[in-house]
């Protein structure tokens, strides 16, 4: 039981180990911060399929990553700040669909299983801080 609960643990701690910190930045620069995470973390994952030679996984881990980078991308823009908080659940939310089994992707399941609850909890309180960027 350790072993399937510990990358989810480790996920929520990793959550929080992120965006502690990084509530003491300004805004500006928080958004800047959370917008480097989520592209490292979105071209970070194509390295699975590359590595392994998967053309048709390299092909669908793309797709995702130019979605957020696209929607990352148009968060700078004031207006659009809602973008970045969805970007992040977008990922998560890619995540399950791979514990589900709906995607011919080879990963590392704990990778995957500690990604959940990071993105979706980052995604969290990317959605509350909406209102003090919008204000910056």
């Amino acid at each position: 039981m350790y072993d399937a609960v510990f990358p989810y643990v480790l996920g929520v701690f990793m959550a929080w180990i992120t965006w502690f910190p990084a509530r003491y930045l300004d805004a500006a620069t928080e958004r800047r911060f959370f917008t480097t995470i989520i592209t490292i973390v979105a071209l970070g994952f194509i390295g699975f399929p590359v590595q392994q030679g998967d053309l048709a996984a390299l092909a669908l881990e793309a797709a995702l990553a130019t979605i957020l980078l696209i929607l990352v991308l148009l968060s700078r823009k004031e207006s659009l700040v809602l973008l970045l908080p969805i970007a992040w659940f977008l990922h998560g939310a890619w995540d399950l669909v791979f514990l589900l089994g709906l995607v011919p992707v080879d990963k590392p399941l704990w990778v995957v299983q500690l990604c959940v609850p990071y993105d979706w909890l980052l995604a969290g309180y990317l959605f509350r801080r909406i209102r003090v960027w919008q204000s910056d």
